[in-house]
């Protein structure tokens, strides 16, 4: 059997906090919108709220996503 002897770090950029950026999503929503309001008469279409509802279920599985790579190296790690 293989044994893993050595122990796996996560790359430096995993470790950073990221910087807040701007959300491009948003953007392209309300692109797509626009492009909407110019194409079809009478269209409506509340783009911030969909963004808001967006942003809203973005926080809520924030704290469920992980580096799940990083995470099973080091359980192959401790295993053996």
């Amino acid at each position: 059997m293989l044994q893993h002897t050595r122990q796996v770090a996560p790359p430096p950029h995993l470790l950073r906090p990221r910087p807040a950026a701007p959300c491009p999503p948003a953007e392209k929503l309300r692109k797509l919108a626009q492009d909407g309001y110019k194409r079809f008469e009478g269209f409506e279409y509340d783009v911030e709220a969909d963004i808001k509802a967006y942003q809203d279920m973005a926080a809520t599985v924030k704290p469920f996503i992980a580096d799940t790579v990083h995470q099973i190296n080091q359980w192959c790690v401790t295993a053996t």
